[in-house]
């Protein structure tokens, strides 16, 4: 019922099951209270990334769902042909004026904003993040290969776009202050990053877990005990 009725604040008509039990609604979480079987939600791909490298680190097993997630960014690596790491920073820089001057030359009117770019900054985010965790290219191939996957491995954490349809006993929703997104300037884009908050809020079917941003950065600090 508490979860529905968080739900409600997005879409009014929602109801409970007859019966359904009352639920729990944490409004300010913490990700130190994480068990075995969880789910960690998240609008974008660098949180969920900086949390399974502090959950490795604190010998936790988990994985980052959409192994064609983690194909898109090797993707974007291997176009950079980029052999060192200062190369591949170099590249991304490229990478994105160049998509910024592709888009003007489309006619796009505001580039900086467009899905594409999206796309593009949350990749390069997750590289340049995991670049501090790695000597060389290849590693950091090695680590990206092993992070984003579809096999269950402890904890899942998953972009909310992956969990649609999906559904656990609880959810931790990470940074969720991140929707509506940045780049949604339009009116169809701001109702889609309303949907996406419904989704997330609604895959929980016992307990919902807010974390806030501020709280991620205390806990990513400290250490885990599972």
């Amino acid at each position: 019922r508490r979860i529905v009725q968080e739900a409600q604040e997005i879409v009014p008509e929602i109801q409970p099951a007859d019966g359904a039990i009352e639920g729990r609604v944490v409004p300010e979480g913490t990700l130190k209270n994480l068990r075995r079987g969880d789910w960690v939600l998240c609008r974008n791909l660098r949180p969920l990334v900086a949390a399974y490298m502090w959950l490795l680190k604190n010998k936790v097993k988990s994985h980052i769902k959409g192994k064609d997630i983690g194909e898109g960014i090797l993707a974007l690596i291997i176009k950079t042909k980029a052999k060192t790491l200062p190369e591949l920073s170099a590249a991304l820089k490229a990478e994105k004026i160049a998509l910024v001057e592709k888009l003007i030359r489309r006619g796009v009117r505001h580039p900086a904003y467009h899905p594409k770019m999206e796309v593009l900054y949350q990749r390069t985010e997750v590289i340049e993040f995991l670049s501090d965790e790695v000597e060389t290219v290849a590693e950091l191939k090695r680590l990206i290969e092993r992070i984003f996957t579809d096999e269950e491995r402890g904890i899942m954490l998953s972009t909310i776009h992956k969990a649609k349809g999906l559904e656990n006993d609880r959810i931790f929703f990470l940074c969720p202050e991140l929707i509506p997104s940045k780049f949604a300037t339009q009116d169809w884009q701001l109702e889609q990053e309303r949907n996406l908050m419904y989704v997330a809020i609604t895959r929980a079917k016992f307990e919902l877990i807010y974390v806030r941003g501020d709280q991620f950065l205390a806990d990513i600090q400290s250490s885990v005990n599972l």
